[in-house]
């Protein structure tokens, strides 16, 4: 993946956090030559206010580019979106978020 952000070691692992859950295990080689593939067919170019613009030939391949920038941008929020869509939140936020948690559950 061409990219003009220092970030991409960051990026290559929050992409993975992301993949993890649909994932049966480890990544096996297959699935990481796969992924592999499609980033090199994606560029991702940043401005001069950060804002990454992304060129890809098919539209799965740019979804996984906004992704790879939506990690580099922002993984705390992914992680915590994550967390709350598998109920785990509370385990983290712990006692002070649990109504708020809670309320949020029921909607």
């Amino acid at each position: 993946m061409k990219n003009t952000h220092w970030h991409n070691s960051i990026g290559w692992f929050c992409l993975m956090i992301i993949i993890a859950p649909w994932a049966k295990g480890a990544l096996n080689q297959a699935e990481i030559d796969r992924l592999t593939d499609r980033a090199d067919r994606v560029e991702i170019f940043r401005d001069g206010f950060g804002v990454p613009h992304i060129y890809a030939p098919t539209d799965a391949d740019a979804v996984f580019g906004m992704l790879y920038a939506q990690a580099e941008d922002d993984f705390k929020r992914i992680e915590q979106n994550y967390l709350w869509a598998t109920g785990q939140l509370a385990s983290v936020e712990g006692l002070r978020r649990s109504r708020a948690i809670f309320v949020l559950a029921c909607l």
